[in-house]
């Protein structure tokens, strides 16, 4: 009987620590980048939103970010949504790439992976999305704004 009684408090603190831990996010690790430019003045501006779901608005030239700031961080439901939203909507799968004087770009990266989808018109425009990313890009600048930016 003691030795059924050390078998399982053995195995107690061990059932504990992964029955807390759960509810661990399923949900693939990403970073976004969402912009727009081009036109006359072959400007940019955009957003970045990292790993951990820091936001950071940037304005430059194409390539060249030559003012940035940090607008904050999104609270990890609203991130968690975003993600899940990626998946749920296989955005990662999709071959979008159609460029017009102003165009607006969405890039996922995961790992190793990038995915990179454009189409004609200004970020701010969300209902310019195509209709396969409009809900996930509204979600987005959705959560952006509540930032302040």
């Amino acid at each position: 009987m003691k030795t059924l009684l050390l078998i399982i408090a053995s195995f107690l603190p061990g059932f504990f620590l992964t029955s807390c831990c759960s509810s661990t996010d399923s949900v693939t690790a990403m970073s976004i980048r969402y912009y727009s430019g081009g036109g006359f003045s072959g400007m940019y501006e955009g957003w970045d939103v990292s790993i951990d779901g820091s936001v950071t608005w940037w304005q430059g030239f194409y390539g060249k970010r030559d003012t940035t700031a940090v607008v904050g961080k999104l609270s990890p439901e609203s991130w968690r949504s975003l993600r899940k939203m990626v998946e749920e909507n296989a955005i990662t799968n999709l071959d979008l790439d159609e460029r017009g004087n102003m165009t607006t770009t969405l890039e996922i990266i995961e790992s190793e992976t990038r995915v990179v989808l454009n189409w004609p018109g200004l970020h701010s425009d969300t209902e310019s999305a195509p209709p396969a990313v409009r809900k996930f890009v509204q979600a987005l600048v959705q959560e952006i704004q509540k930032l302040g930016h």
